[in-house]
């Protein structure tokens, strides 16, 4: 029942990393050091939270253990789309 939860909190995640990377393209100014201020906190914030859902993988509830490592990889493929996908797509169409 559990994993029913996990689409929405990965679904959330994965759509707010790429916002975030939209917004920072978007802005005006030298798109690198806008970039270069939003895909850090990215990178750090998919890995901390990668981390935070991986760690339920170790509990001793199997619905707590499942959730978790959905939920890690779910937040895990996420960012690498995000970072893989997204970032060039937009870089590469030329926006502003």
């Amino acid at each position: 029942m559990f994993n029913v939860l996990a689409f929405p909190l990965v679904l959330g995640v994965g759509v707010d990393y790429g916002i975030y990377i939209v917004i920072a393209m978007r802005q005006e100014g030298q798109q690198e050091s806008n970039l270069a201020t939003v895909v850090k906190p990215v990178l750090l914030s998919g890995l901390c939270t990668t981390c935070g859902f991986g760690s339920l993988a170790f509990a001793a509830n199997p619905a707590l253990r499942s959730l978790g490592s959905v939920c890690a990889i779910g937040v895990a493929w996420c960012l690498f789309a995000t970072l893989c996908f997204v970032l060039p797509a937009y870089a590469w169409r030329g926006a502003k």
